[in-house]
């Protein structure tokens, strides 16, 4: 079991111009100590994910007086994870990591939002794509796991921007991969920006599009996709005034997945008429897809869902032609095959 804790702003000596982690966590009037001691009253063992915040920017002493709210608790937390800014491996920042290491802390994840240095500098990250490339490389080197945090429907991000991040992933081989659709919360800088107009967005479906070719191109190359979307929440709905918010943002992505992939394999195989469909358990959410979109529009292309096989890999497909010949697949390599507009990986 995974318990979230989330630290907002916590060593954050400077925001980015999207960002209010208030709303992903509301402490209220409730200190931190209790709020710590609140999350970790469970039973048994479980892992402690430390969220928020940029814990590598903090200073040793006041880390450490905020790790010795876990001391009660160090016993039953079998590991820790924790979420961070990119920062030069030097200076106090080597102190900060080698107390980490004497809490259990085992996964680093790095968020890095773009692998490009412009538009980092526009968003106010105050890191480079080689802060994190050190980094990374210095945390494994020190016996950590990596893991990275992307984001997809940044200002000035285009194709290109999205192939270099699945270009990047595939190389640095972290633990798993998260991946954030930008949410513009209100207050924010970016809020601003977007009202007075100095900002355009794409739309909503070339932002599924994007996230689809980051976690397909991940996910035939071993690198897993631990999240897509946000967390979903109250005042986290209540106070999203633009961006790409969606409660279920993930599963749209994926219902997309599926539904190009059978598109594009109708063609690859050159297949017509009345065609039955063969998948896994696991994927009949994605045929039926959001309110049954997906199911309506495979219906108009002739295909039906015949039954399930247990045997199918996940994201494995049979298509059965009326003539009863059969063709088997596998969906994520389909779909990627199927965007022309981006290369293949």
């Amino acid at each position: 079991m995974l318990v979230p804790v989330f630290l907002p702003n916590l060593g954050c000596y400077s925001r980015c111009i999207y960002c209010d982690q208030s709303y992903i966590v509301d402490l209220k009037n409730e200190n931190l100590k209790d709020y710590i001691d609140r999350a970790l009253r469970k039973e048994g063992l479980f892992e402690v994910g430390l969220y928020g915040g940029n814990i590598l920017g903090m200073d040793k002493v006041q880390l450490q007086s905020i790790l010795r709210l876990f001391d009660p608790y160090l016993e039953k937390i079998s590991r820790i994870r924790l979420s961070t800014k990119p920062v030069r491996p030097e200076g106090e920042v080597l102190d900060v990591i080698h107390l980490l290491q004497t809490y259990k802390v085992e996964i680093f994840e790095l968020g890095i939002p773009i692998f490009d240095d412009g538009i980092l500098n526009f968003l106010q990250r105050n890191h480079t794509v080689k802060d994190l490339e050190d980094m990374y490389k210095y945390l494994r080197e020190s016996g950590f796991k990596v893991a990275l945090q992307v984001m997809v429907g940044l200002p000035h991000e285009t194709r290109i921007h999205v192939v270099e991040t699945v270009k990047r992933i595939l190389e640095l081989k972290p633990e798993y991969i998260r991946i954030y659709p930008l949410v513009i919360i209100k207050g924010t800088p970016m809020e601003r920006m977007l009202f007075d107009g100095k900002i355009n967005l794409v739309d909503f479906e070339e932002v599924k599009k994007r996230t689809a070719y980051i976690y397909a191109s991940a996910a035939i190359n071993g690198i897993m996709t631990l999240k897509i979307g946000l967390t979903d929440n109250e005042a986290l709905r209540k106070n999203t005034v633009g961006g790409f918010y969606h409660p279920s943002f993930g599963y749209l992505v994926k219902c997309y997945i599926f539904w190009e992939a059978l598109k594009g394999a109708m063609l690859k195989y050159r297949i017509n008429g009345k065609t039955d469909l063969i998948i896994n358990e696991e994927n009949i959410a994605y045929f039926y897809g959001y309110k049954g979109e997906n199911r309506r529009a495979l219906e108009t292309l002739g295909i039906s869902l015949k039954k399930t096989d247990p045997s199918l890999d996940s994201w494995e497909f049979v298509l059965i032609r009326e003539d009863g010949s059969e063709v088997k697949g596998k969906i994520l390599e389909v779909f990627l095959e199927s965007l022309s507009f981006f290369p293949q990986t």
